[in-house]
């Protein structure tokens, strides 16, 4: 159930928190004074889509937070768990949008993503909005609302049979891949087997490439190489035209140690000094190593350079380096055997396409079962609620011909049932979606039921028998409306106005929560007496009374 709506520059709105109650709660006021805004909130909230034009001309980002109660929510519950977020009695939903078009989503106080958002907002709010009855036109969204009305098993075996006939389709194009033309498949092994063989037959190595390179600059640059370790090694060692750094270095050493006589503090540079002479040796020893291993082979040049080119070769066929070739060689051979193991596998896919037509017949079968008897009950459920919102000649039927449901509709004595979207009116799409709603009320399905102006198009006796479809509805589920009916207004048990207001140079949405005086001047405006006259305040008393009077026998 909804508890708490706060909103902050959204649209007109400034700065907006609104306290919902358990039953119906209606939002009332002028045309145009921005009732709607507070629907689009909360479905902003739910994971509706938002953009950058919601943000309020001015503002940085749009904030809308609403507060659940899930106490008793196990459906809900189990959601959060699987969504990795923790459940508890609270559950408080937010989102920000900025002024450049980007959401924040918390759920809990928890960074979230709009799926995420869209999924647990699914499972608290059912919200049916102005453009919503366009969808009882659409044949796939009939056939989603009565398998909804239908219960869980016709659920549970519509996704098992969309789960199988996915697997269906696939096993099916397998198939048909592997009972193509036999000639074009014998030509696409002899391929296959062609780039299996030329890959392996170059024994790839990963890391290959960059050592053949490092030989190929090696190779090419035998002459300075020597030239620098000759010149380095005759520097260290031998000299030239003087003394070498090894020979300085022992003539310092041995200076020092004759001086270390004097005073031992010279010994630490000395120890060091001795320790560099063995460093310099090694090295000197090192570099003599690796001249002798300088290998000038014009022959081991050309075989590295025709190596490198087999590789480029390879990598114009097969992918940019090596790691990609022998992946592309891989999937080349798993084809090749899937191939040549065709019959082989051709019988099991067979089988398997053969065992899962089956299940999905039956499946589909029972499926059409259960839609039937569904279709019956809730036409005739309709048909009783139509009639009690005034359609007295209302007929309503449900036909359902394989995985399809079609809903058709007559509204008038006389006239034959034609599909509902060849026939029903605005007005009779709303009244007609209300009907679904009512009989639809599940203990599974979402707490609140979010109605914007479901009484379009409807006035007098129908919006009073609408206001109290709306009532019953709300001893099951939370409900909120907005509203142009005093019927219905008058039913309410929370009541709110909203209003446009100017300050400081710009329109504002004002809201604020009507007591029983308030109320009563309220419907009187509806009624269309803006100045409240006497008539009209008693009229709307007696209105609420009525009202009153009626919550107490539903």
């Amino acid at each position: 159930m909804l508890l708490q709506l706060h909103v902050e520059n959204l649209a007109l709105i400034d700065e907006l928190d609104l306290e919902f109650g358990p039953s119906l709660n209606v939002l009332t006021g002028e045309t145009g004074a921005g009732k709607s805004m507070v629907v689009d909130a909360v479905d902003l909230v739910a994971g509706g889509r938002a953009s950058a034009e919601v943000v309020r001309s001015g503002a940085r980002s749009a904030i809308v937070e609403a507060l659940f109660d899930i106490t008793g929510e196990a459906a809900v519950s189990h959601l959060l768990e699987s969504l990795g977020l923790e459940a508890s009695e609270s559950l408080l939903l937010s989102r920000e949008v900025s002024s450049a078009g980007r959401s924040i989503c918390r759920v809990n106080g928890r960074l979230a993503n709009v799926g995420m958002l869209r999924q647990i907002g699914a499972a608290l709010v059912d919200l049916h909005g102005q453009h919503d009855n366009q969808v009882l036109l659409d044949p796939r969204e009939q056939l989603k609302l009565l398998d909804y009305y239908a219960g869980p098993e016709a659920l549970k075996l519509r996704a098992e049979s969309e789960e199988m006939g996915r697997q269906l389709a696939q096993l099916t194009s397998q198939l048909k891949k592997l009972c193509g033309d036999e000639r074009e498949q014998r030509r696409r092994m002899e391929l296959l087997r062609y780039q299996v063989n030329e890959i392996d037959s170059a024994k790839l190595r990963l890391g290959e490439e960059e050592e053949l390179f490092r030989q190929q600059r090696i190779l090419s640059n035998a002459a300075r190489l020597q030239e620098a370790v000759a010149q380095a090694r005759t520097l260290l060692a031998e000299g030239r035209e003087g003394p070498s750094a090894l020979d300085l270095i022992e003539a310092a050493l041995s200076g020092l140690t004759e001086a270390k006589r004097i005073d031992d503090g010279l010994a630490n540079f000395s120890r060091s000094l001795e320790d560099i002479a063995l460093q310099l040796q090694d090295l000197v020893r090192d570099i003599s190593t690796y001249g002798e291993k300088i290998d000038s082979d014009p022959e081991r040049l050309a075989m590295v350079e025709r190596r490198l080119e087999m590789l480029n070769d390879l990598k114009r066929k097969y992918g940019e380096d090596i790691e990609e070739i022998l992946r592309f060689r891989q999937e080349a051979a798993e084809e090749l055997q899937l191939l040549a193991e065709r019959d082989v596998i051709v019988d099991k896919l067979q089988e398997q396409i053969g065992k899962i037509s089956t299940e999905l017949s039956a499946k589909r079968d029972e499926l059409g079962r259960i839609r039937r008897e569904a279709a019956s009950l809730l036409s005739g459920a309709v048909v009783d609620t139509l009639r009690s919102l005034g359609m007295s000649s209302a007929r309503f039927d449900i036909r359902v011909e394989g995985d399809s449901a079609l809903f058709w509709f007559s509204a008038n004595p006389g006239e034959p049932l034609l599909e509902l979207s060849k026939v029903a009116s605005g007005g009779e799409l709303s009244r007609i979606m209300l009907a679904i709603k009512a009989v639809s009320v599940l203990p599974e399905s979402a707490r609140t039921l979010l109605f914007d102006e479901v009484d379009a198009g409807i006035g007098g006796v129908v919006s009073h028998r609408i206001g109290m479809l709306l009532s019953k509805l709300a001893k099951q589920k939370q409900v909120i409306c907005v509203t142009h009916s005093p019927q219905i207004a008058a039913i309410a048990e929370t009541h709110y106005s909203i209003s446009k207001e100017v300050l400081g140079g710009r329109n504002v949405i004002r809201i604020r929560r009507l007591e029983y005086e308030e109320r009563l001047s309220e419907l009187a405006r509806m009624m269309g007496d803006g100045t409240g006259s006497r008539v009209t305040i008693e009229h709307a008393k007696e209105l609420m009374s009525n009202a009153s009077q009626l919550k107490k026998s539903l």
